[in-house]
Parts: structure tokens; C-alpha cells; sequence
């Protein structure tokens, strides 16, 4: 088929997808701010793989050590996905819901290796996405088509905070919170708006981050503006992704949810569907 429509389950703005390893069910995390993808290390103890090598990522805010291992063929809905080398690594910040998910074993995050084969729909509504054979796939929609560009393995557009500087932003489904890199808060002085005491501690690969509350009037993506939008902010350098002067931020599910997203690797394009 040129299609294939698999089911999604929503917690706490994480989408889950169920897999089944010869019998064993997981859950992956759909992350397109995984550069590639990564089995949770409880997981593949589960399911008996051998692990090798090591090797450090960084993440948000800290590094992390992986190892490597060889996934078994397994399916995801009516896809047969073939064996393949991914990274390893403890995964202990997410918490699937205490209902509704079958054995709620979390399997790890689906990364880029996974998203970059097919074009992507999500369509938050209906709890569903679907994969489509790029080769095969035309937009009919009412649509705002981004011109996107895939660095690193992340997909990035471009975006304007309250009509001050226009960055580069990751989309990234595994983030719950938008958030803004401490150089963008600098750059579009806004470190005024972080609220003294108004903190929430991420948890990200490698380690947890402090980051500070900021409130925007407006952001545009392209056209597409979009009003009353809470951001998290760096209020200080730190480390890794957050101290990343390439980057504005990261457009993350508070933002994408309130569209149908087409994520398009192969073209370089998101597509915004009301």
C-alpha cells in the first residue's frame, strides 16, 4: 500500500505507538528531535539483545553514554520493519499511564532513521498517523506548505518570535514545551519576561534542566501566527543543545498539536493543516 494508518495513544502530549516484537509489546516515543533512534536499555533487556560498544550523545542540556544494539525485525501496525543497528541507553523519564496501554513496557524512542523513510501525517484528532511512500505522496489539503531543512537529522523551520528575530527552530514531537535557547532569549531580549521563581525542570536525555517560564503575545511560523503561547527559556548558558547558537529553540507539542503536521524528510518540507 502506499499508505498505512497506525494508531497513536496521547499522554500528557507524548505520542506513543505500540510495536510487537514476536509477541512482546512496546512502546516507542515518536521524536523528531531524536536524531536517530534509541531502544530504552530496560527494553532490550527484555527482549534479550546483546549489547556492544559505547559511545556519548548529547542532549538538551548534558551528555549521555550509549551502547549498541541489533534490533530484531519487528511490526508497527501493518509494517514489517527489517533488523537494524541503534543506540542503547537508560530512558527513565518517561512514564507511561497507569492505564489503557497493554503491558506498558516503554520501548525507546523512534528517531530519525525511522521518520526519514516515510512522509508523515499526524493528526492529533483522530489518534492517528499515517505513513506514506514518499515517492507516492501528493498533498491535496488546504495546507500552509514550510520550506524545511533537515540538519544533524533534526527538521527545521523557520520561525519569528513576536516579530523580533526570525531563527531556525527543531520540530520536535517529543517535546511537550516549546522552549527557546538562552542566545534567543538574549538575542530578542525577552529575559526580562522569565518570572522570577516561575521554573519547571525538564527532564531530557542525559540529565534534568532548570528552565524558566517566558510567555509570548505571537509567534509566526511563515505566515502562520499563532497567539498566546507559553515558552520554556534557558536563563542561563549551560550545556549541549541549550547553549546552541545555530538554533532559536525548539517548536515542540504545545504548538504542533494544534494543527495536522506532514512531516516531509525527502522534500524538506512541514506542511500546517487546520
Amino acid at each position: 500500500s502506499d499508505q498505512v494508518k497506525v494508531p497513536f495513544y496521547l499522554f500528557k502530549d507524548v505520542i506513543y505507538l505500540e510495536s510487537d516484537f514476536d509477541g512482546v509489546k512496546g512502546y516507542w516515543v515518536l521524536d523528531s528531535g531524536a536524531s536517530s533512534t534509541i531502544v530504552s536499555k530496560r527494553f532490550a533487556k527484555i527482549i534479550k539483545l546483546e549489547m556492544e560498544g559505547r559511545a556519548k550523545v548529547l542532549g538538551a542540556g548534558h551528555e549521555a553514554n550509549v551502547t549498541y544494539v541489533t534490533l530484531p525485525p519487528y511490526r508497527m501496525g501493518d509494517i514489517r520493519f527489517e533488523k537494524q543497528v541503534v543506540a542503547a541507553m537508560a530512558l527513565r523519564n518517561h512514564v507511561l499511564p497507569a492505564r489503557g496501554l497493554k503491558k506498558r513496557i516503554f520501548a525507546g524512542l523512534l528517531g530519525y532513521d525511522f521518520l526519514s523513510r516515510f512522509v508523515t501525517k499526524i493528526d492529533f484528532a483522530a489518534k492517528e498517523i499515517t505513513l506514506f511512500l514518499p515517492e507516492k505522496f501528493k498533498f491535496r489539503g488546504n495546507g500552509k506548505i514550510i520550506e524545511a531543512h533537515v540538519i544533524n537529522g533534526h527538521i527545521t523551520i523557520s520561525g519569528k518570535p513576536e516579530g523580533k528575530k526570525t531563527g531556525i527552530w527543531i520540530l520536535d514531537t517529543g517535546a511537550q514545551m516549546s522552549h527557546m535557547n538562552y542566545h534567543a532569549v538574549k538575542k530578542c531580549k525577552l529575559m526580562g519576561r522569565t518570572r522570577r521563581g516561575n521554573r519547571v525542570l525538564v527532564k531530557g536525555i542525559g540529565g534534568d534542566t532548570i528552565m524558566k517560564v517566558i510567555r509570548l503575545k505571537t509567534f509566526n511560523i511563515k505566515g502562520i501566527n499563532i497567539s498566546n503561547l507559553v515558552f520554556i527559556a534557558a536563563p542561563k548558558k549551560g550545556y549541549g543543545f541549550l547553549a546552541s547558537q545555530k538554533y532559536m529553540g525548539v517548536i515542540g507539542m504545545n504548538i504542533l498539536k494544534l494543527f495536522i503536521i506532514y512531516l516531509d524528510y525527502r522534500n524538506q518540507r512541514v506542511i500546517f493543516e487546520r
